[in-house]
């Protein structure tokens, strides 16, 4: 009887917690495009695609696709960009990526989700960022000075699988940067990109789905 009863206090205890809430909108890109979008203002980057050909959940996700043959050109990113305006650290980022090819020739070739804390609305204000590397190398890239590089792994990434990822924003600043920086809006970055000369043609097909922030 005590057993019974026990398990269904947990039933009720579970069934009361608030789910998470995600700070992001169109998570899992069921939606379309909006309201992610890429920085079309720079020479460096090249938009994402959603496609229907894999996704976790539902029944489409954002494909961040690299091609490049070997070229003067030493940085390329592919990438989706969403901003969200809040005051408040979330406690975590979290989501999925799937590789399905990686031809990599380039030795700066990698996967990231950058987390951007800018002072003020405007995009081009003072920033700290942590740069979260999921795959491809296993040394800071470059070095910039309102960025801390974070290493999920130091592995070439994995084909063929939904690989999950999941950091603690508040523990990571504190870690890394010593406090919580005062900032009005925060940019999620999902990455593929490249900083270094590819030696031959260059391709990476990375899918992305449920991403949450919260």
């Amino acid at each position: 009887m005590k057993r019974v009863l026990a398990l269904l206090l947990m039933v009720l205890f579970l069934g009361c917690q608030r789910p998470e809430t995600n700070l992001l909108e169109n998570p899992s890109f069921e939606e379309g495009e909006e309201p992610w979008f890429w920085i079309k203002t720079s020479v460096y980057w090249q938009g994402f695609h959603i496609s229907d050909q894999t996704a976790r959940t539902g029944g489409k996700s954002c494909l961040t696709f690299l091609e490049a043959s070997p070229q003067p050109q030493g940085t390329l990113v592919v990438g989706a960009v969403q901003e969200i305006v809040t005051s408040d650290v979330p406690e975590k980022v979290s989501g999925y990526y799937y590789v399905k090819t990686w031809e990599k020739t380039s030795e700066t070739m990698y996967i990231q989700v950058v987390v951007i804390f800018f002072q003020e609305e405007d995009y081009n204000s003072p920033s700290t960022q942590l740069r979260y590397i999921l795959a491809g190398i296993s040394k800071r890239p470059f070095a910039i000075e309102n960025a801390k590089f974070i290493f999920v792994t130091r592995e070439e990434p994995e084909t063929g699988k939904w690989i999950y990822f999941e950091r603690n924003l508040k523990e990571d600043l504190i870690n890394m940067w010593g406090e919580i920086p005062s900032f009005k809006r925060i940019g999620i970055y999902l990455e593929v990109r490249y900083d270094s000369v590819p030696l031959d043609v260059i391709k990476a097909e990375v899918y992305w789905d449920d991403i949450f922030v919260g």
